[in-house]
């Protein structure tokens, strides 16, 4: 009895049927491990950020809206060129990842640490969302920015005209 289905298995494995079986499998095994990924892995980024009143009302303040803001207190310092701002979510908040381009010779330690500061403090002052926002990432990619295009942006960040066509500051 145990010889028969042995050899029934054996004679099983060399036919196409495993073959096909066996593609199969993998296939199924491969779309399950995607929807798990696409069930149980949450994006990173976020895109808003909702804040609850004690009076049982809240208001919601998008990405790009804490971004330009961002953009708004960086515009004081004339040493860091603003690249990027990602507001990513985690276990219990989010964190602001700020990445910077630096004018050559700028104190970066005094500098990256003035610019946090002031942003947790124009953050719980202006946009109340202090007890949301848990870290202050800062990525310097370059130290080669320079001044008067920093200067120029700047100006027309605080100017109001923050949205005019970029084309202008971008080297050729």
């Amino acid at each position: 009895m145990g010889n028969g289905f042995i050899d029934g298995l054996c004679a099983a494995m060399n036919g196409e049927s495993f073959w096909y079986g066996a593609a199969v499998g993998f296939i199924l095994a491969f779309l399950l491990w995607c929807l798990a990924r696409l069930m149980f892995c949450r994006r990173s980024s976020c895109q808003s950020v909702q804040v609850t009143d004690s009076e049982g009302g809240s208001f919601v303040i998008t990405a790009q809206a804490v971004k330009s803001f961002v953009q708004w207190v960086a515009a004081d310092y004339p040493d860091l060129d603003l690249r990027q701002t990602r507001l990513k979510t985690l276990r219990e908040g989010m964190s602001l990842e700020i990445v910077f381009n630096v004018v050559p010779g700028a104190e970066l330690a005094a500098v990256r640490q003035q610019f946090r500061e002031r942003l947790f403090k124009e953050i719980e002052t202006r946009l109340g969302i202090l007890d949301q926002i848990k870290q202050i990432n800062i990525e310097v990619d370059g130290y080669d920015a320079r001044s008067d295009r920093i200067a120029k942006h700047n100006r027309a960040f605080k100017s109001g005209d923050a949205y005019q066509d970029d084309d202008n500051l971008i080297d050729s």
